[in-house]
């Protein structure tokens, strides 16, 4: 990721002979702005779309860090509900991933097993399950579309998210809210 270097009005004002940090931050800070890099301005909502989609591969959990200086994320999930999975679980950082909270229930499926005479007594049926949500880092508010709502014990300076076991995951940072 590229470094946001601030500018003072001095650094680029009129008249003044630009240094060459002055014009490496130049050429830098708006990849940085792109980027979301830490100090960099926000792009508005209106800008941003989703930044991580994935489809369950093998229980492998997916993070999207880089978070840090939003405000909250709104996620939009689903998952089909197969035999040993339980549903869509998030942990939180507040140091890029280094150390997660523990898992924190967003979207639980449910299992049945029909049996209509004539069918295969073993069959069965999988229903999917979505939710839209809005996390809110601040206050740790989680609330959901699909009936999961709390408080996580992290708040404030959360740079990052992991979900494990859902089959799609859509998160766009701040959702139209002001960062902190």
């Amino acid at each position: 990721m590229t470094t946001w270097t601030d500018l003072s009005a001095g650094a680029v004002g009129v008249g003044g002979i630009p240094s060459g940090s002055t014009v490496t931050a130049l050429r830098d800070n708006p990849l940085a702005i792109a980027e979301g890099a830490t100090g960099a301005p926000r792009v508005t909502a209106l800008a941003r779309t989703c930044v991580k989609v994935f489809f369950y591969a093998g229980g492998a959990a997916v993070s999207v860090t880089g978070l840090g200086g939003y405000g909250g994320v709104s996620i939009d999930a689903s998952v089909v509900n197969l035999s040993g999975r339980a549903g869509l679980v998030m942990a939180v950082s507040t140091d890029n991933g280094a150390t997660w909270s523990s898992d924190y229930a967003i979207l639980t499926t449910f299992y049945r097993t029909v049996n209509p005479p004539g069918d295969d007594p073993y069959s069965e049926s999988h229903t999917v399950r979505s939710s839209h949500s809005y996390y809110n880092f601040s206050s740790g508010l989680f609330q959901s579309t699909g009936r999961a709502s709390f408080n996580t014990s992290e708040t404030g300076a959360i740079n990052a998210l992991r979900f494990d076991g859902g089959d799609y995951v859509c998160v766009t940072p701040d959702a139209g809210l002001i960062a902190l």
